[in-house]
């Protein structure tokens, strides 16, 4: 017995030792030719092309080379004429399923090629990498990952083929450009958002890998709806019978009196009545359908930011409806001047909570949600209010209220808070003959520094995980936005806002405090409606507007909300 041990110790310790020689050579081996040879060009690099262009065949593959004779290739021009059958490396940091990041780099051997491709639009938060506009992901799914964790690409790529096209189309591979809904141009057609949460250049996922699972889950969740007609049946139940849709188009007779020429001619104006339903304004149809898709999760505990309280209001009403634990942030400044909302969301069962962080508005409002999202995933809904935030939020805010729409030559709302007015053109995005015209809070003026004009002042970067236009001074710090209107003091805006502008199918234009004030009174007398402050903005673009029209054009204004949250504002401002 004692030599048979003695034995089997002798072996380990061979095999120690065979272990140690076998790495040390894999590393110099590595070493030679990926870093010393490359580097010198000496040894073409290999590497296997996987074509992607609709073939599920793995004959389709190519094997080529970089670096012939003694120069390598300037293989970043590659991209110039072959967008889509891009040769990737596989860097393996993990994915969302174990709690890191993946992402993809050209496999040519030299550092120069990764600056190369950071230049080019390498993302790794969100793990794509952008060509000549066209987005490239490697999304590893657990099919994947047994074969290519800790594996070298070389040993990936001397798999039996079967085996690598497996392997890669599992990881959904997916190019495509400017690309869910459509907008049509004269040569092309737009989907906005593609499958990564892009609008254009604009959106994304830019959040902790924390809140990568949970994101998932609910864009997996709000796709499943698209065939689920038991959950359309109930919401469309909750919507006619608890918040009294359809709203009504209501044509503003004085209002279009108001406006008329000297000749008598002028615009038609319609006000899609979104204040007349159940808390007073548009908010509620998506704080309905999330707080569904919430107990279909398994969700009880809600979260929500708000400004003019609007939101956090509908959020604790539809909590209060079906039972769940709501909880609101808003900014203290903006609790002083929505006291009332303050009092409805606590009367509704909500715990509200103040932010005095930074600006004490909505977008610190926003960021304490999103830290409690962070804190609290597994077992808390975060029903954000506009169409905003990472994907899929500004997808699925939007979706839920296309409602508004579905129920025209001129079409206009406030932006802000944002949902006032994408959830109305969605059904007239594609419709040539339909013009979006957007309003946003100008202040004190685009001059004075103090307004919230996002769009026509801002810049594009990255704000509560998706990127847009937003305000930012010199130094690339977020600058305190200003409005009258709680509903439109943001500092930011959705993506789908800043891709609608760049692409050329909304109009953008500005109005001050004082001209949302005198439309605020103007309305009111003239057609006995009082709007909110964020509608009043509108409101009073259309002194600008329907001058320029010709006579009998429809000009629809979608009033998101009544005027009871404003009155404490208006009546330091107005003498009536």
């Amino acid at each position: 017995m004692t030599k048979l041990c003695r034995k089997i110790v002798q072996v380990n310790i061979k095999w120690k030792i065979f272990d140690k020689v076998s790495i040390f050579k894999e590393v110099f081996r590595f070493i030679w030719e990926k870093i010393i040879v490359c580097s010198t060009g000496r040894k073409p690099v290999r590497y296997r092309r996987l074509s992607r262009r609709g073939s599920s065949s793995p004959a389709m593959e190519e094997v080529e080379e970089y670096g012939v004779g003694d120069r390598l290739t300037a293989s970043c021009s590659g991209y110039d004429s072959d967008s889509d059958l891009v040769t990737l490396k596989i860097s393996i940091l993990g994915d969302c399923q174990i709690g890191k990041t993946s992402f993809v780099i050209k496999y040519v051997g030299d550092e120069q090629e990764k600056r190369c491709l950071e230049m080019k639009g390498l993302n790794l938060m969100d793990k794509t990498l952008v060509v000549r506009g066209a987005r490239i992901a490697f999304r590893i799914w657990d099919t994947a990952i047994p074969i290519l964790i800790g594996t070298k690409f070389d040993d990936f790529v001397q798999l039996p083929p079967d085996i690598q096209w497996s392997v890669v189309t599992q990881q959904h591979s997916i190019t495509c450009d400017l690309t869910g809904q459509s907008i049509s141009g004269q040569d092309t057609v737009v989907q906005r958002p593609d499958s990564f949460g892009w609008f254009g250049e604009f959106g994304g996922k830019y959040v902790p890998e924390t809140l990568v699972h949970a994101l998932d889950e609910l864009e997996t969740a709000f796709n499943s709806l698209a065939t689920d007609h038991d959950f359309q049946k109930e919401l469309d139940g909750i919507l006619r019978d608890y918040v009294g849709r359809e709203g009504p188009l209501y044509f503003v007779e004085r209002l279009t009196e108001h406006y008329k020429r000297p000749d008598g001619e002028g615009p038609l104006i319609y006000l899609k009545r979104e204040d007349l339903n159940h808390t007073g304004a548009h908010k509620i149809n998506n704080a309905v359908a999330q707080a569904l898709l919430a107990k279909r999760l398994g969700k009880k505990h809600i979260i929500a930011e708000t400004g003019a309280g609007q939101h956090g209001v509908a959020t604790a009403t539809v909590c209060a409806r079906f039972g769940l634990e709501c909880v609101i942030y808003m900014g203290a400044q903006d609790m002083e001047r929505q006291a009332l909302n303050v009092f409805r969301m606590r009367l509704l069962g909500a715990e509200v909570r103040a932010v005095h962080s930074g600006t004490a508005t909505l977008k610190d409002a926003t960021s304490e949600a999103i830290r409690d999202w962070v804190t609290n995933v597994e077992t808390t809904h975060y029903i954000l209010g506009s169409v905003a935030g990472p994907h899929p939020y500004p997808m699925t805010v939007r979706e839920f209220h296309a409602v508004i729409g579905k129920e025209k030559q001129a079409l206009e709302s406030g932006v802000g808070n944002q949902t006032c007015l994408l959830h109305v053109l969605e059904e007239f995005v594609d419709d040539k003959d339909v013009r979006l015209i957007e309003v946003e809070a100008a202040g004190f003026g685009l001059d004075s520094g103090k307004h919230a004009a996002t769009l026509t002042k801002g810049e594009v970067r990255v704000l509560h995980g998706a990127m847009s236009y937003l305000l930012q001074d010199e130094d690339g710090q977020i600058v305190e936005p200003h409005s009258i209107s709680a509903g439109l003091d943001y500092t930011g805006v959705g993506p789908e806002h800043s891709f609608l502008k760049d692409f050329g199918r909304a109009e953008y234009h500005s109005i001050t405090d004082e001209e949302a004030l005198e439309a605020f009174k103007g309305l009111s007398r003239l057609e006995g409606i009082i709007p909110a402050l964020e509608t009043s903005h509108a409101l009073a673009y259309l002194e600008k507007l329907c001058p320029t029209l010709p006579s009998g054009t429809k000009v629809v204004l979608n009033c998101s909300g009544r005027e009871d949250k404003d009155v404490q504002t208006a009546i330091k401002y107005l003498k009536v």
